[in-house]
């Protein structure tokens, strides 16, 4: 928990995601008979969450942790309120004068510092490049980015082991299992998603892929159960996301699959347009 708060600022979503995991994960159970057990688990999970803060703020060295929320001099509206720079101030607190403003924050100054800092950027509205078009803001910007720029044959795993898990109750696990499994997924994609100020980088929704390529990886049971009218489709797939990838390598960043063109075209037409220059060409 600590080591990905520290990696990636948007998993600070955590905190209160694996809370309501768990809470999904023990709904509907009888808890009269079980209350040792669910006694033991929210002790561990306190212990998760507590000590994900303590590798967080050992990561900035405890720079400014539990300082009162009204010590700080925010800028974006969401935390500055009317005297945000959005709205042409200097910045300041919503939290002033309040029973709130007196509440410690149990992260370092800098992380809550660019948390704020990130949310001005959304605020402000940039603009955004998507399909030949300039725009401020754009909410689908990140589904046709993963239309575009993931591997036709990973698209087709995910498609896959989707009408296996649906179909075929040999590759479905308990709905708690898949749900804990891809809530986590579908919470960072909806998440940024719904950040619309501006849309720019498919990076900000790579940390679902982890949980959707373990949710994936049910198809490879196939192989055990000897089905090969399944198997076969999906060892084609496979080789097809490797080999499209490879295709175009080194220049993997700048991939697209051939729902855009073939790769290879693609990423020399991007390369043509780095090299002379032009940064305009986002997706």
């Amino acid at each position: 928990m600590g080591l990905v708060l520290l990696t990636k600022m948007t998993w600070i979503i955590l905190l209160g995601l694996w809370p309501l995991s768990w809470a999904c994960w023990i709904w509907r159970q009888r808890l009269d008979s079980n209350m040792e057990s669910c006694k033991k688990q929210i002790v561990q999970l306190a212990v998760i969450i507590l000590l994900g803060v303590y590798v967080l703020n050992l990561g900035y060295g405890f720079e400014g942790s539990f300082k009162p929320i009204e010590d700080y001099t925010f800028v974006s509206r969401t935390l500055a309120g009317n005297e945000s720079v959005v709205d042409e101030n200097g910045g300041g607190n919503r939290f002033t004068g309040s029973w709130m403003g007196k509440i410690p924050v149990p992260f370092p100054k800098n992380y809550l510092r660019g948390i704020d800092l990130q949310k001005v950027d959304f605020e402000l509205k940039k603009w955004s490049y998507l399909n030949g078009e300039w725009k401020k803001g754009g909410g689908y910007y990140y589904l046709y980015a993963l239309m575009m720029k993931v591997p036709l044959g990973t698209w087709g795993l995910f498609l896959l082991a989707m009408g296996l898990t649906f179909f075929n109750r040999h590759y479905r696990s308990s709905w708690r299992n898949e749900l804990v499994l891809l809530l986590p997924a579908a919470t960072i994609f909806l998440f940024v998603s719904s950040q619309t100020g501006f849309s720019r980088y498919l990076r900000y929704v790579l940390p679902s892929f982890p949980f959707l390529f373990i949710f994936i990886s049910k198809v490879a049971q196939s192989i055990k159960f000897r089905q090969w009218i399944i198997s076969i489709p999906m060892s084609a797939a496979l080789l097809w996301s490797v080999g499209s990838s490879l295709f175009v390598y080194p220049h993997s960043m700048s991939y697209f699959n051939e729902i855009a063109g073939a790769p290879r075209e693609v990423t020399g037409i991007l390369l043509t347009l780095t090299s002379t220059g032009d940064r305009s060409c986002c997706i």
